[in-house]
């Protein structure tokens, strides 16, 4: 998508010089990848949020620092080896 762009604001510069001139052109009005690029930004943030909630939640029910390691890293572990499998499956 970003390589898309890219390719489209190179090919507006390089129209610019052969336009009338009282024709602007802005090429930030409609950027799909700005939408994507904040997107993933919040998904980062609110994953670390919800980390950190999930722990305290763990500490608060559980009352034991071990007991909520093993949760923490156990939780983040499964996610990513089930997205693994999926991966591995749809390119068989």
């Amino acid at each position: 998508m970003l390589f898309l762009y890219s390719l489209k604001t190179a090919s507006l510069s390089r129209l610019v010089p052969h336009l009338l001139k009282d024709v602007q052109i802005d090429s930030t009005i409609f950027r799909p990848a700005t939408f994507i690029e904040m997107s993933l930004r919040n998904l980062d943030e609110t994953l670390m949020i919800s980390g950190v909630l999930v722990a305290l939640i763990l500490v608060v029910f559980l009352f034991e620092w071990r007991t909520v390691l093993i949760s923490v890293v156990a939780m983040p572990l499964c996610a990513l080896f089930g997205g693994v499998v999926v991966w591995w499956r749809r390119r068989r």
